[in-house]
């Protein structure tokens, strides 16, 4: 639903940046009259990109040509009055022209309200479509996770500090998987201090879960994950369920210990008094 009129053209009219990939084949194109693709037909391949496409039986590399072209939209018939007037926007086409056996070829066509002059910004387009799998983590994690949904409110300001409640926390556990999965993580410093990651192996060691000698972005995720259940496979990475399971029973344990370092005796429940001499016991019935 993202292609369609109503988004595109509010997003034009309050200045939002917007990429959305066409679902439907839109006729109502001023430069041509078959459409948007052949439209953007007419235009020469530009650039091709190398990438890596992920699918459900693995991974293989693509090549993928590169095409663009500004375009104007016609509004639709039952449009309201005050949005009836041409959209101007950019099409950027990505498209294999071979793959190997069995692969189906990839044929991506993106609109977006991003001003496009040269190459370098259609690729930039394309770049930043390629991240967008991301944004899915997030929002899986802020329904299914944080309950976002489970909770009822009658206003949009009630919606907004729900938002600001589970939306960090989504952000933060689909950017630490981002991270592990990435070919050049991070040094494991610039994520997380040194006092977190002494505690998690000392967590660590309580649940028996390996640890390595020195930590590493995959290493820690890989950790965290295995506190929440996840069996280490070679095939099979870990995902935000168990990656949140693990983390929040981290927390739980060092919230616990913060709270015994920082107690006093006072606070402590206090000792049965100890006896010099001990009650002989009963003796029961041989």
């Amino acid at each position: 639903e993202g292609d369609c009129w109503a988004s595109l053209v509010t997003a034009w009219s309050d200045g939002v940046a917007l990429i959305t990939r066409v679902a439907q084949h839109h006729r109502a194109v001023v430069e041509h009259p078959k459409g948007l693709r052949a439209w953007l037909r007419a235009h020469p391949i530009v650039r091709t990109l190398d990438v890596t496409v992920r699918t459900s039986t693995g991974e293989r590399d693509a090549s993928l040509h590169l095409r663009w072209a500004p375009v104007t939209l016609r509004p639709p018939r039952r449009t309201p009055r005050r949005w009836r007037r041409p959209l101007p926007l950019c099409a950027v086409w990505l498209h294999e022209s071979a793959t190997t056996a069995g692969a189906v070829p990839l044929d991506v066509v993106l609109l977006t309200t991003v001003a496009v002059t040269s190459d370098t910004p259609a690729q930039r387009i394309a770049r930043w479509y390629t991240a967008r799998w991301a944004v899915e983590i997030v929002f899986d994690l802020i329904k299914n996770a944080c309950l976002l949904e489970a909770h009822a409110v009658t206003d949009v300001a009630s919606f907004k500090r729900l938002v600001a409640v589970s939306g960090p926390v989504a952000v933060k556990v689909a950017h630490w998987i981002h991270l592990a999965r990435a070919p050049r993580p991070p040094p494991v410093t610039a994520v997380w201090d040194a006092t977190t990651l002494r505690v998690l192996r000392e967590v660590c060691r309580f649940h028996r879960v390996p640890t390595p000698t020195r930590w590493s972005v995959r290493s820690v995720v890989a950790a965290v994950a295995q506190l929440g259940g996840w069996e280490p496979r070679r095939d099979r990475k870990p995902g935000w369920r168990v990656v949140l399971r693990g983390w929040r029973r981290f927390e739980d344990l060092r919230r616990f210990a913060e709270y015994l370092a920082s107690s006093t005796h006072e606070d402590r429940p206090p000792r049965k008094p100890s006896s010099t001499h001990e009650t002989p016991r009963k003796q029961g019935p041989p």
